[in-house]
């Protein structure tokens, strides 16, 4: 989720003509979780010093090693934006993928342990009213 909402921002704001650092440094701004924030600001402390960005990014485990490889090319051919906003689009097809995957593995027990929960209200709802037949 982190990676895909990372490329998501960098390619919103590489494409609103932010530079790389302005863009990693208010997505940074924006951020709540802690640990994705102090990767990230490693990742621009590098690039304040004039590291490349994928470099920056292989200290930092938030990217797997087949997104910053997407990175370095980006990197050499110029097309940052159209990467991140691609990359984001694939993750966010992987993780609706796997979320669909998840979910359809769950329903079933969903279903089961529902109706053991009907079954067990229905079956003390009923079982004083046959024991007052068995009485009369």
């Amino acid at each position: 989720y982190w990676s895909q909402h990372t490329c998501h921002a960098l390619g919103f704001n590489l494409q609103a003509g932010l530079t790389l650092y302005q863009a990693i440094t208010a997505y940074i701004d924006h951020h709540s979780c802690p640990p994705i924030k102090k990767q990230l600001t490693l990742v621009a402390d590098r690039l304040h010093q004039g590291l490349a960005f994928s470099t920056s990014l292989n200290q930092a485990p938030i990217f797997n090693s087949e997104i910053i490889a997407l990175y370095k090319i980006a990197e050499a051919s110029n097309t940052m934006m159209t990467t991140s906003l691609s990359l984001a689009r694939e993750l966010n097809q992987q993780l609706t993928h796997k979320l669909n995957t998840l979910s359809s593995k769950i329903e079933p027990l969903l279903m089961v342990i529902l109706s053991l929960i009907i079954g067990t209200v229905v079956i003390a709802m009923y079982l004083p009213l046959f024991q007052l037949g068995q009485i009369m």
